[in-house]
């Protein structure tokens, strides 16, 4: 059984009728042992569960990796769904001579006797063990033993992983869908069982489980492979999402068994992804002409006694049969199809005493449709081990039916339909909602739907005292279509100009959406490029792409500006992926430039001007050497300024390095040192020839200048302006000294 579980949290006894009863029946053992007391088998004899019981396949781990928590899910004896939590992670323990994996405690829910074998998760919602025995109840909520799955796995791979090469299965859930394009014939509705006529109105239903919208598909369908039909359905069918077709009658089916038959193609004009799930056939019976008599019973005391069968009395064969039955004093109504011909109805009691003992008397009758009775049991109910009742059915019922040219109409158009009933009726009294006229007594009569809607046909067939109405709900579709301009011819057009018509206008299409109605290029679900456009009409530009900052580049130097925009590929002059351009209107100004010296530019945008100055001095006495004090940033030399600081007296012109003594007492060559001819005379009175010492050589001068009047003598000693005796004095005291 499947979705047995509460619809509401903490209902543990939710009522019946409020859970759909879904089960599938037939099961094959495939494996088993005690190893981890495991086994295996196939169910539904190998078919897919129904999909209309949202079905999850649950995964596997068969590496024995430890889990880090753990969930159980079981069904007490056959109890309602439980969910059991562990947020521990489970050990491992012998029991019962297996290896297990041990709950030590459950911290949300517990297990009950009758949980045996259902199924322990691990923290990937993957199956990993078994439930085998253990200590927990709904009192007690400790020690609970798995089989491990890796050590049953050995032993089931074969039909879980062929090779059995794999150990670990993720689940998978069927109503995902695997397709883009896919149509399922889900389910065949009124083509099963016995009909009492030659005519049968099934209905299909079609699933959309792909990923894509189906606006159109062809119903193909058919019985016994045999006249062959088909609708061209049109309309929005999204994904995980059904719509009901229903058929035209079918008439002229021959009494017996058949098949009816059906099959989508062409899902939006192309072709289906997945064809496994295109068809579905369901059998059926026929009985043309056919009654419907009713076998109405009330058990006795003992209904396990009980059966019955109709013989055909032309070849003895039985055409139906029932019980035995389960009721004691209960009503059971068995309606029996049977073409017109003589029967027999054999009621049996296998204890030989009929349907009565001890004073409670059960009780069987047979009418036909008009109610009159073919066969009733015995006054008492004692007719012994069996009773036998002959009877004939001839003309005893009517069935209304109808068939129509189509089901699915544009506004303004009319549908023809067609009596089908069975029996022979001599009048009809047809209503049509929605139609024109409302109403008919024809046996064929032709309607027109002026109005937009779903309407529901009906009609009473009558043939004297006999009549039966059929009324289909929902029966005919009116549509009005809208359709779409599409001025550029993609097959989409624009919502902005629509028009209603029955059939598509030229320049007009059924589908709308397209954002450039202009542009054929554009329009839903064409590819989106990187272009800064919404290529295929969702609402988003560029999306799947990468988006990078780009900045403009105005003057295409490589570098940008602080302008900038995000996308997926260059726009404009927003192209380069670098900034910092500080003059975007000068190519010869970016982060990459060299500093031109001088231009008083910030040449290579690092926020200063003319940064690569050389350090120069000033030459204030024009000899080509500069003040170390007097520092000048320049970006080359000029008058006044040299490229070196070694001038040690910037004032004074004999002052340089390498300079020649001046015999002034300077360092004229600016080496730390005052020597040689740099150093000034000594005074050294007398010394006329300059050798710094006062001989002989003097006094030979003083006497060649003795006489000298003129103010101005070389050997004036006193300074009186004349060379005389007193000067001689005065030399001979120096006489002999040296100056150094």
């Amino acid at each position: 059984r499947f979705n047995w579980q509460s619809p509401a949290c903490g209902d543990n006894n939710p009522a019946e009728n409020t859970i759909d009863f879904q089960t599938v029946s037939g099961s094959v053992m495939l494996a088993q042992g005690n190893s981890a007391d495991y086994a295996l088998l196939e169910i539904n004899s190998g078919n897919p569960i129904p999909l209309a019981y949202n079905p999850y396949y649950a995964g596997w781990d068969a590496s024995g990796t430890n889990p880090t928590s753990q969930v159980g899910i079981h069904h007490p004896s056959g109890d309602i769904k439980k969910i059991s939590f562990d947020t521990d992670p489970a050990g491992t323990a012998s029991y019962g001579g297996a290896t297990n994996w041990r709950i030590f405690n459950w911290e949300d829910g517990t297990t009950e006797p009758g949980s045996s074998g259902s199924p322990l998760f691990d923290q990937n919602h993957r199956i990993i063990g078994q439930l085998y025995g253990g200590q927990a109840t709904c009192s007690n909520n400790v020690n609970d033993y798995y089989g491990k799955f890796d050590i049953t796995y050995p032993n089931v791979c074969q039909w879980l992983a062929p090779g059995c090469n794999t150990t670990v299965a993720n689940g998978f859930d069927p109503d995902i869908p695997s397709a883009s394009i896919d149509l399922d014939v889900q389910s065949i509705t009124d083509a099963s069982g016995v009909y009492c006529s030659d005519a049968i109105t099934p209905s299909v239903v079609v699933n959309n489980p792909g990923s894509s919208t189906i606006t159109s598909f062809t119903l193909n369908y058919d019985v016994d492979g045999t006249n062959a039909q088909f609708i061209n359905w049109t309309g929005s069918l999204t994904s995980g999402s059904a719509v009901t077709l229903n058929i035209p009658t079918i008439t002229g089916i021959a009494s017996g068994s058949h098949t009816f038959n059906a099959s989508t193609s062409n899902p939006n004009g192309g072709t289906d992804e997945n064809t496994s799930n295109d068809s579905e056939s369901s059998n059926f019976s026929s009985v043309a002409s056919g009654s419907m008599v009713t076998l109405d019973i009330l058990t006795d005391s003992y209904p396990a006694e009980t059966t019955w069968e109709i013989i055909e009395q032309t070849n003895g064969s039985a055409v139906a049969s029932g019980g035995p039955y389960t009721g004691t004093q209960t009503n059971y109504a068995e309606d029996i199809c049977l073409s017109n011909g003589c029967y027999e109805l054999r009621f049996y009691d296998s204890f030989g005493d009929g349907m009565q003992y001890d004073g409670v008397i059960g009780n069987y009758i047979l009418t036909d449709p008009l109610g009159n009775t073919l066969a009733e049991m015995v006054a008492g109910g004692n007719f012994g081990p069996q009773a036998n009742h002959a009877f004939c059915l001839a003309g005893t019922s009517i069935t209304a039916s109808f068939s129509s040219d189509t089901q699915n109409v544009c506004v303004n158009s009319s549908i023809q339909f067609t009596d089908t009933s069975l029996g022979g009726p001599i009048s009809w009294n047809w209503t049509f909602p929605g139609g024109s006229p409302a109403s008919s007594a024809d046996a064929n009569p032709l309607v027109l739907y002026d109005t937009p809607g779903t309407y529901d046909v009906s009609l009473t067939a009558a043939n004297g005292a006999l009549n039966d109405i059929e009324t289909l709900t929902g029966y005919i579709t009116v549509t009005s279509n809208t359709y779409y301009l599409d001025s550029d011819g993609d097959g989409y057009g624009d919502d902005n100009f629509t028009t209603e018509a029955c059939s598509t206008p030229s320049n007009f299409v059924s589908i709308g959406g397209d954002c450039e109605p202009l542009n054929s290029s554009i329009y839903p679900g064409a590819p989106e490029v990187c272009d800064g456009v919404d290529n295929n009409c969702d609402g988003q530009i560029d999306e799947g792409f990468t988006q990078i900052t780009y900045y403009e580049d105005f003057d295409g130097d490589g570098f940008g500006s602080n302008n900038s925009i995000t996308n997926c590929s260059p726009q404009g002059d927003f192209t380069v992926t670098i900034t910092g351009d500080c003059d975007d209107t000068d190519a010869s100004i970016n982060p990459g430039s060299a500093e031109i010296c001088g231009n008083g530019i910030d040449d290579d945008c690092d926020s200063l001007i003319d940064e690569n100055q050389t350090t120069y001095y000033t030459d204030s006495d024009s000899e080509g050497y500069g003040d170390l004090g007097s520092p000048i940033l320049a970006c080359n030399t000029s008058s006044g300024i040299v490229d070196n600081s070694l001038d040690c007296d910037d004032t004074n012109s004999n002052v340089y390095p390498n300079a020649s003594g001046s015999m002034e007492g300077l360092d004229n060559d600016c080496d730390g040192d005052i020597e040689g001819d740099e150093l000034a005379p000594a005074f050294c009175p007398g010394d006329f020839d300059g050798d710094n010492i006062v001989n002989i050589t003097d006094l030979l001068v003083m006497l060649e200048l003795y006489g000298c009047d003129t103010g101005v003598c070389q050997a004036d000693m006193n300074g009186d302006g004349n060379t005389n005796v007193e000067d001689i004095g005065i030399f001979l005291s120096y006489f002999g000294v040296s100056c150094n």
